[in-house]
C-alpha cells in the first residue's frame, strides 16, 4: 500500500549559508510502501526540483510530535513508520531532501583548512549556528576529527579567530557527543586551557566557561551540573593542565 506524504527541500550544498524548506508549500509525494527510499529519489528530486546531487542526497523526517531525524535509505518507509512515529498519509509530517550530513561536515572542514582572512573569519563565525541549528552533525564533525581541526586552526589564529572557535566549542559542549567527542580529545581540553591566560581578557574568559562546563559535566545525568564536579573530567583537565604547563614552561 502506497502513503502520500508532503515534501520539500533545503539547499544546504554550501553549510555556511542559511537555508530554507522550499517551496514554501509543500508538495505531496506519493511513496511506495515496499520500495527502498533510495529506488525512490530521483523521482523525488525531479518533482521538487532540488539541486543536490543525487548521490549526496538524505532525507529528513519532520513535524508535530516527531523527532526530526534522518531515513535509512535502504529501507522503505513501511519499514520505519514504527520507529519514526510516522502516520500514513498524514498532513502534520514533511519529508525533506538535504544533503547527507557527512557530506556538509567534509564542506565545512575543507573550507576551515583552506580558508584565509575575511573568509576564514566568515566560516568561524558561522560554525556556532551551525550547530545550534543542526545537532545531527555535531556527531558527523566529531567523528570526522573535526575537533582537531579546529585546534589546528585555532593554534595559528589570533583573538578573534580563537574567540569563535571557543564560542563553537560551547555550543557542542551542549550535546552528548560532543561533550563525549572533548572528553576524548585531550589536545582539545589542552589548547582550551592554554588560553585561559590570554592576554585578551574576552578570550581567557570564554575558555575559563568552557573548562568549568567541560569539569560540571555528569555522565549519570548526562547534563551540567554546576554543584558538582565529576571527577573523570577533573582528571582529563588535571592531566591537560600538566602537560600544558610542562610545555610551557610554567611546572612548579
Amino acid at each position: 500500500m502506497a502513503s502520500t506524504y508532503r515534501v520539500q527541500f533545503m539547499d544546504d550544498r554550501d553549510p555556511f549559508a542559511v537555508a530554507f524548506a522550499e517551496p514554501t508549500r509543500p508538495l505531496s509525494f506519493v511513496f511506495e510502501a515496499d520500495c527502498p527510499l533510495v529506488n525512490l529519489i530521483d523521482g523525488l528530486q525531479k518533482q521538487l526540483k532540488a539541486p543536490h546531487s543525487t548521490e549526496n542526497i538524505a532525507l529528513q523526517v519532520t513535524g508535530q510530535c516527531i523527532k526530526s531525524t534522518f531515513m535509512d535509505l535502504d529501507s522503505s518507509i513501511e519499514e520505519q513508520a514504527d520507529d519514526l512515529g510516522l502516520i500514513r498519509d498524514s498532513r502534520k509530517t514533511v519529508i525533506i531532501v538535504r544533503t547527507k550530513p557527512s557530506v556538509r561536515v567534509h564542506t565545512i572542514i575543507e573550507t576551515l583548512l583552506r580558508a584565509k582572512g575575511k573568509d576564514l573569519r566568515k566560516a568561524l563565525f558561522a560554525l556556532r549556528r551551525i550547530f545550534k541549528e543542526d545537532q545531527d552533525l555535531v556527531q558527523e564533525f566529531v567523528s570526522a576529527e573535526g575537533l582537531g581541526c579546529l585546534i589546528s586552526v585555532g593554534r595559528a589564529a589570533d583573538q578573534n579567530h580563537q574567540q569563535y572557535i571557543l564560542r563553537a566549542l560551547g555550543e557542542l559542549l551542549l550535546y552528548l557527543d560532543g561533550m563525549y567527542g572533548v572528553m576524548n580529545s585531550p589536545d582539545t581540553v589542552q589548547w582550551v586551557y592554554s588560553l585561559v591566560s590570554s592576554k585578551f581578557r574576552l578570550v581567557g574568559k570564554t575558555a575559563l566557561e568552557i573548562l568549568l562546563i567541560f569539569v560540571t559535566f555528569s555522565p549519570e545525568t548526562g547534563k551540567e551540573n554546576p554543584m558538582l564536579m565529576d571527577a573523570t573530567n577533573a582528571v582529563r583537565l588535571a592531566d591537560a593542565v600538566q602537560v600544558e604547563d610542562t610545555a610551557s614552561g610554567n611546572c612548579l
